[in-house]
């Protein structure tokens, strides 16, 4: 008589949908990798664009038509003075600098770690 496979308790089985969908496929590692060689450059650029005028052109349109700052005016040159290690000019001339640029570096390495496993990553279980 054939006893049936011991498993620990609560564990799941390899071909349980849980585990498939955790798995990624070649190609959606491929876009993770991507993504996160994307992030990387651009955190690279930022580092070397001079942060007065980062941009050639004007790409607000509301500071455009009217003249006046949306939310997000300067948060390009605040993000430049971040990478070039200016802290307190960078807070001065946006305070969203510093948190766009941490959640920049954390996606590129929750990205980067999801394309050399293969496995999705999960918060909590």
């Amino acid at each position: 008589m054939k006893r049936p496979p011991r498993t620990r308790p609560g564990a799941v089985p390899r071909d349980s949908p849980v585990i498939r969908e955790r798995i990624l496929s070649f190609a959606a590692r491929r876009r993770r990798l991507r993504t996160a060689a994307g992030l990387t450059a651009i955190l690279a650029v930022a580092s070397w664009l001079p942060a007065t005028r980062p941009l050639p052109f004007e790409i607000c349109l509301l500071h455009g038509l009217t003249g006046l700052p949306c939310l997000t005016c300067g948060l390009t040159r605040s993000v430049c003075l971040l990478m070039q290690g200016d802290p307190a000019a960078s807070f001065a001339m946006h305070p969203a600098g510093l948190p766009a640029v941490v959640l920049m570096a954390l996606q590129v390495l929750w990205r980067g770690c999801e394309a050399s496993t293969g496995r999705r990553l999960t918060l909590g279980s």
